[in-house]
């Protein structure tokens, strides 16, 4: 199967990154999640298993069955620390719901994963307010068009990170104003007094852009990157 990251039919941990230890995982294209372990090295030689993954329908698949199971027989050397998983590689992967790996006979080796559509952001100077100062003159200074007022402007955004401060969420923008770029903060109010803070890294045209800059961002600082589309109504500014 070609989602399985592999050497052997696995990846070895030294040619991967771990951004973060969680069941909860947010689905967008390029991201991977799966489960690391470590063969007894009381066993010699390389050992054969097979992996499971059960995961939802996805798009690519004729298939009524609401999860579907693929088999892959791998043979991990002893004493070395694997990742076993599964890459996000297209749109029609991104499947939210209970996907889970293990090996098979070895029932406690089950992992599940709760897996998430990244959420659609809207803006409209209500639901999500930015708490950076407003801009001068023009909301998007990169946009050579005339801004459409009383029209919905789609924008795609590399997002840093939810926090649940706005203190935590500078602390943030600061390390990534260092490595030279301009990010910026979202708050949003869920309920009245619960607020989180987005912090945004960049803001593209499209989506591809967007996937783009933040697989490289991954890739080079090994720190989170999602693309996350946003819905922008645009009114007229006071004057």
């Amino acid at each position: 199967m070609e989602n399985i990251i592999k050497e052997n039919g696995v990846l070895p941990l030294s040619s991967y990154t771990l951004l973060d230890e969680s069941t909860k995982i947010k689905a967008f294209s390029g991201s991977a999640f799966g489960i690391e372990f470590v063969v007894d090295d009381e066993v010699s030689g390389r050992i054969p298993l097979t992996l499971i993954i059960r995961h939802p329908v996805l798009d690519s698949e004729e298939m009524t069955q609401e999860r579907i199971v693929e088999r892959v027989k791998i043979s991990p050397a002893q004493n070395r620390r694997y990742f076993a998983g599964w890459i996000f590689s297209g749109t029609e992967e991104l499947k939210a719901g209970k996907w889970t790996i293990e090996f098979e006979g070895h029932p406690k080796s089950a992992v599940d994963f709760n897996v998430t559509n990244v959420e659609e952001l809207e803006y409209d100077g209500s639901r999500l307010i930015t708490s950076a100062p407003p801009p001068k003159k023009r909301t998007m200074k990169d946009s050579p068009e005339q801004l459409p007022y009383g029209k919905t402007l789609t924008r795609y955004l590399v997002q840093g990170g939810v926090f649940p401060t706005l203190a935590i969420a500078k602390k943030k923008r600061k390390t990534v104003r260092k490595r030279g770029f301009k990010p910026f903060i979202f708050v949003r109010e869920h309920a009245p007094g619960t607020y989180s803070y987005y912090l945004f890294i960049k803001m593209f045209d499209t989506m591809k852009k967007a996937e783009e800059f933040a697989e490289n961002y991954r890739i080079t600082y090994k720190r989170k990157a999602l693309p996350q589309k946003i819905s922008i109504r645009l009114s007229p500014m006071p004057q």
